[in-house]
Order: C-alpha cells, then sequence, then structure tokens
C-alpha cells in the first residue's frame, strides 16, 4: 500500500560536515510527550550513540518486526485518505485536508503510516483551496516523537532529516547521521538506502558525505532490498553492476537487484535499466534490446510522475497458471532471459498481450500477468484476450 511517508532521498550532500560530534550512548526511556517539561526530555534532544562510519558490521532487522500492529478499520481509514489524494486526481481536486482528517483518526489507532503520512503532509504542506493543508512544522515534529515513543524505525529516520536540514530542530550535522544510524539498526529500509549508499565509497571524505565501509555498505542495501524498498534495491544494483569479485560485483545479482527496484516502484531503476538495453551493456549480457528499453523508459516516466503503487499501465510479467504445465519453467523467475522477453508494457485500456502469437505454445488462458510495479502484496491482473 503506498504512503507517502518521507525519505532522505532530498537530503543535500554539499554541507560541509567537518568532525561528527562524539556522543555517548545511555538508555532513554519514553515517558508520554504530554508529561515531559523540559525541552531536554524531548525525544528529539535524546542522547544517541556517534554515528561511527567504519563500524565492523551490521545486523539486518525488519521494519515489519518493530512497528505496532496494524488495526482493521485504522486501515480502511488509511486507504480512504490515500483516495481522497490520489495522483489519479488533478492537483487542485486532491483533498489533503479531508486526507489528515482520516489520518488523524487512524493515528490515534497507532498505524503508524497513518502517523508518517500526516508527518509528511505537515512538514510540507500540500493542495490547494479549501482542501489544502498548511505547513506546520511544530505539529510534524510533535507527531514524529509521538511516533519515536512507540518505536517506530520511519520516526526516528525522518528526525535525522529535520536535524539534516534544520527544520523544526536545530540543525546538527552529527545528529542526523546519528538518528539515522539508530534508525538503519531499527529496521528502517529508508535509512538503510541513504547510508548504503554513503558507505560504499572508495576513500573516506567526511565533508562529501561518504566512507569507505563497502562491506556494511552491501549489507544495508541487501537488507533494504529485502525489505521491499526501491530506492535500497536500485542503490545495491548500481554498486554490484560489474564482475570485480573483490567488490563483490556480479552482473547477475545486480541485474536481479534492480529488476526489483522497478518492481518497488523506483523510476531511477527503471531509467537505468532503459539505458542499460539501449547500450547492450554487459548488465543485460551486450545484447541491444531498443523496444525493451523504450518499456522501461516509459514506465520510470510513468512512476516518476505517479509514485503511487499498481498504474494501470506498466510492465507486466506473464507467468504460467498451472505450475505443472511443461513450459511453465520458462516463464518462471527461474528464467529470467525468457521471462523477460515476454514482458510488456501496456497503456491504460490496451489488452495485454497474446503469447502464442509470440511464438510461445500457450493458450492465453493459462496465462496470467503480474505487474511488476508493485510492494507488498503486489497487483495481478486475469489473461486478457488480444
Amino acid at each position: 500500500m503506498s504512503t507517502t511517508s518521507p525519505t532522505p532521498s532530498h537530503r543535500t550532500r554539499w554541507w560541509a560536515l567537518g568532525l561528527l560530534l562524539a556522543v555517548c550512548a545511555v538508555a532513554f526511556t519514553y515517558p508520554q510527550l504530554r508529561e515531559l517539561h523540559h525541552m531536554n526530555q524531548l525525544p528529539r534532544n535524546m542522547k544517541l550513540t556517534a554515528f561511527d562510519p567504519h563500524r565492523p558490521g551490521f545486523e539486518c532487522v525488519h521494519e515489519a518486526t518493530k512497528v505496532p500492529p496494524i488495526d482493521p478499520e485504522a486501515q480502511e481509514w488509511l486507504e480512504q485518505g490515500l483516495a481522497l489524494s490520489s495522483y489519479d486526481q488533478w492537483y487542485e481536486d486532491r483533498d489533503w485536508a479531508g486526507a489528515a482528517a482520516l489520518w488523524h483518526k487512524a493515528a490515534e489507532r497507532r498505524h503508524w503510516k497513518a502517523m508518517m503520512n500526516l508527518v509528511s503532509l505537515y512538514a510540507n504542506g500540500r493542495g490547494e483551496g479549501k482542501l489544502r493543508v498548511e505547513r506546520d512544522l511544530e505539529r510534524a515534529v510533535l507527531i514524529t516523537e509521538e511516533a519515536m515513543q512507540l518505536g517506530i524505525p520511519a520516526a526516528f529516520d525522518f528526525m535525522g532529516t529535520l536535524h539534516w536540514e534544520g527544520r523544526g530542530v536545530n540543525g546538527d550535522a552529527s545528529r542526523a547521521y546519528a538518528f539515522w544510524q539508530l534508525a538503519a539498526d531499527m529496521g528502517s529500509p529508508s535509512a538503510m538506502a541513504y547510508l548504503g549508499k554513503a558507505l560504499q565509497a572508495s576513500y573516506n571524505n567526511p565533508s562529501q558525505g561518504f566512507w569507505e565501509n563497502r562491506k556494511v555498505a552491501l549489507k544495508m542495501l541487501e537488507c533494504g532490498l529485502a525489505q521491499g524498498h526501491g530506492q535500497a534495491a536500485y542503490e545495491l544494483g548500481v554498486a554490484i553492476d560489474g564482475d570485480d569479485k573483490e567488490l563483490d560485483e556480479d552482473y547477475g545479482r545486480a541485474l536481479l537487484a534492480l529488476h526489483s527496484a522497478v518492481k518497488f516502484g523506483s523510476a531511477e531503476a527503471a531509467v537505468y535499466m532503459a539505458a542499460s538495453f539501449w547500450g547492450g551493456e554487459p548488465l543485460v549480457g551486450r545484447a541491444k534490446d531498443p523496444v525493451r528499453g523504450e518499456r522501461y523508459s516509459a514506465f520510470g516516466e510513468a512512476l516518476r510522475r505517479n509514485p503511487e503503487r499498481c498504474p494501470q499501465s506498466g510492465i507486466w510479467q506473464p507467468f504460467a497458471r498451472d505450475k505443472a504445465h511443461p513450459l511453465a519453467h520458462l516463464l518462471s523467475t527461474a528464467n529470467l532471459n525468457e521471462t523477460w522477453k515476454r514482458q510488456a508494457f501496456v497503456p491504460q485500456g490496451e489488452p495485454l498481450p497474446s503469447l502464442s502469437a509470440q511464438g510461445l505454445p500457450l493458450d492465453d488462458e493459462q496465462v496470467g500477468w503480474w505487474l511488476l510495479h508493485a510492494s507488498e502484496a503486489g497487483c495481478y491482473a486475469p489473461a486478457q484476450k488480444a
């Protein structure tokens, strides 16, 4: 399910970081915000372990194991709010005020995605006229702190972004990286994607925001990919696109990572794949395929314009409904080269292609289609007649 949760993708990297401040780690117990009487007791001012870019290891933790359970009615409110603010509507018709009201109801039931949607909404302000929600940074910070009290990794990640940008809190690069490190350790795939990219350099340059710790970087990115995070999958695919075994590069793994990144909604990955097919890069077996390049390019543009999951237009991948069919293996993930030859970019309203017309002796009724732009449960459509 789509959310508008904030991510660190917009952080400016060109600030001079200087030396990161060393801060001692202490236990922090969260009381209710209404019981906090002093600024130094607020979660935004919690004591942190200093960011260590040269840490020896990283243990993969999944965000889903840390967040509160989802209340079914709160989930309905979340989805209703998403429908009111959907990209399928003209910008001036998106009812952000109505969405905010629904997400507040869901947040009262501790729906963490609703809480982070509110954080993003108040941090930026969105909408037109009576449907607009004005920017309210202090409100965004307070909701972030409420989410931190619930142990939600995404909240710690966003608190790092606020410190980096100096919005709603005092700007502090050292605390920003410390929050991102904590968020990654707690299971935030967004924090893993950002730090994973920062730590994969071949040398250290703190003033430019990158360090040499490739082993940990790849572990973070792999953990993010395993959670269905498009940016983490994209950064991993780019990082291992090559054949240098000392750097743990592998064209096959890179291709799978980038393929997954597109599936999880990464426009950057779609453009990267398009360029690879157009140029006949080693990543795709040095075989130029302009048709598939155009498909990925179109899909990348669609994702850029509409980041919501499961659009009506996109790249679809076939599969055999009956796994016992003698040709089912040709459309399995174990035979990606053959499967990808059958992929199709299908604009809204047009039928899915006929595989029998493409030379594969499978009746169209025996074929299903999976929309690659999918996360969590994904999107599914029955076979359609050509």
